[in-house]
């Protein structure tokens, strides 16, 4: 399968497809890996980005970052802790505390994941990672 997170999805770009759950989805019984645009708010460009001006956050950067659920610094906030990953050769954790790092059901490429990533310097809703890595996961309700 070119995407097994959301069955028939092969496209590379940040979309809000509807996500098919899978069986090999990590998320529990009623919930899924949320779309490849999920996380696009939290840029004001919707973008990956180092400005600071253009995160869509609350405060500074502290262990993770309170993210606005609406534009423009608005609404309710989420806080998105840096839990950092698993390395994909030892299992080993990597980054806990200084980077987040979050799976979404969209592939970037063949070989890569688009997900959220994001540390003090850059905030990167569109970023692609290896399939391989251990992010973390911030299931959305199916639709």
């Amino acid at each position: 399968y070119y995407n097994l997170w959301s069955t028939d999805n092969e496209r590379t770009d940040a979309n809000d497809d509807v996500v098919i759950k899978s069986v090999y989805d990590p998320s529990p019984v009623g919930y899924s890996l949320p779309a490849s645009n999920a996380f696009t708010g939290f840029t004001t460009t919707g973008g990956n980005t180092s400005n600071p001006a253009e995160y869509n956050v609350l405060g500074s950067f502290n262990k993770g970052y309170y993210f606005y659920t609406k534009p423009n610094k608005q609404g309710e906030t989420v806080f998105f802790p840096a839990c950092g990953f698993r390395y994909d050769n030892t299992g080993s954790l990597y980054y806990v505390t200084t980077n987040g790092f979050y799976w979404v059901a969209g592939p970037r490429s063949r070989y890569y994941v688009r997900s959220l990533r994001f540390d003090w310097g850059y905030v990167h809703p569109l970023y692609g990672y290896s399939r391989s890595y251990g992010f973390a996961v911030c299931p959305a309700k199916e639709k």
